[in-house]
């Protein structure tokens, strides 16, 4: 396990490591022992066996048999069924919010050999070309979201650092595929970095008359910033990505978030619920042993207790006293992993966890798109 957070590298198109990937251990084969050669019994009297030569046309024959019997196994694993990967949704649907099956199958059109498949399947389709994801690394600059202490068993970590790095990963792989991708932060800084009013309410972070005032006009005018920039491209959808945290060790898994109060509603619902089905998918194939997935809409927010949801929440919900406007696109906020839990922690900094996290958003808004705008 790397003790340092990975960096995504262009040029290789993969996650480096500051201190490089741990060592593979291998246990080694047990011994094989030569088995001995059986006794041979003398053949009775003086007469010595003659060897007995093939004859050529029984050679023919036996080539012809071994021949037919290639082509007939080739032709029945040319015909088998590819495996079904998509599994039976566990996610229970809001009442009044119906949707199309999310777990259906993409259709490969346009020569396509998987429109959701791994990166080395990926080929630009002109279809893709008119569409725009808005990606939504969170937190940035001074704001580090939520943070973790190095301990024995995973590193310290901070969430603003793994948003920006999994966003642009996803947005690499998804502009591979033909997307347009816009971004609402491209660096570690703020969307707002320099502080603008926003909102147009005429109050920012630098006008407040205390330090409540201030922070308050500046996260709205923050939330404005990363609005602005989905709906000033016109996306068609837009995904906030983050990490949980809790002060409860055993807490892990991820939560994926959406808004049941949008006319859009059922897209939101659909969106969420496929992402939490690919997260689940290459969370077990990538050797994750954790536990907790869920899927929320903001009706539960009460209940949550957690002010950093319900402000970061704001990027979805529909029309809000200090906004100039909400966001104009289906949408999610995803909380990946919970990276003060050790396993979490663990998985997110190993060499193989972030591609998994990439490839499952990637998987995802390929089939929202496809279920719901493209087929």
């Amino acid at each position: 396990m790397s003790q340092h957070p990975p960096d995504w590298d262009l040029e290789q198109g993969s996650l480096q490591f500051g201190d490089g990937p741990p060592p593979a251990t291998h246990r080694p084969l047990p011994a094989w022992n030569k088995p001995e050669k059986p006794n041979q019994t003398p053949v009775r009297g003086d007469r010595r066996r003659t060897p007995v030569r093939p004859r050529f046309e029984t050679v023919l024959k036996v080539a012809g048999v071994l021949l037919i019997l290639s082509a007939t196994i080739a032709a029945g694993l040319v015909a088998m069924p590819d495996q079904d990967r998509s599994i039976t949704s566990t996610v229970t649907p809001d009442p009044g919010l119906v949707i199309a099956a999310s777990g259906a199958g993409v259709a490969v059109v346009d020569g396509t050999p998987d429109p959701a498949g791994s990166a080395d399947a990926i080929v630009i389709e002109a279809r893709y070309q008119d569409m725009v994801i808005c990606l939504d690394p969170g937190h940035g600059g001074l704001d580090r979201g939520h943070q973790r202490q190095a301990s024995a068993a995973a590193p310290a970590m901070d969430e603003s650092h793994f948003n920006l790095i999994i966003a642009n990963a996803l947005r690499e792989r998804l502009e591979q595929r033909g997307f347009k991708v816009v971004m609402t932060r491209t660096e570690d800084v703020e969307s707002n970095a320099a502080g603008l009013d926003t909102t147009l309410d005429g109050n920012t972070g630098a006008s407040g008359a205390n330090e409540e005032e201030s922070i308050q006009f500046g996260d709205m005018d923050e939330t404005q910033a990363r609005i602005d920039r989905c709906n000033d491209a016109k996306a068609n959808v837009i995904v906030s990505i983050h990490f949980d945290a809790s002060a409860t060790a055993s807490d892990q898994g991820s939560t994926v978030w959406y808004s049941a109060g949008r006319t859009f509603s059922p897209q939101n619902q659909l969106l969420a619920t496929t992402l939490d089905e690919e997260l689940e998918l290459e969370f077990v194939s990538g050797g994750y042993t954790g536990s907790g997935h869920r899927v929320f809409s903001e009706l539960r927010l009460s209940d949550a207790g957690d002010d950093h949801i319900r402000k970061e929440f704001l990027v979805l919900g529909a029309e809000h006293e200090g906004l100039k406007e909400p966001s104009a696109m289906p949408g999610v906020i995803v909380e990946v992993l919970t990276i003060t839990n050790d396993n979490d922690a663990v998985y997110l900094s190993s060499d193989g966890g972030p591609d998994a996290i990439v490839a499952a958003f990637d998987r995802a808004i390929v089939r929202y798109l496809h279920t719901n705008q493209l087929d």
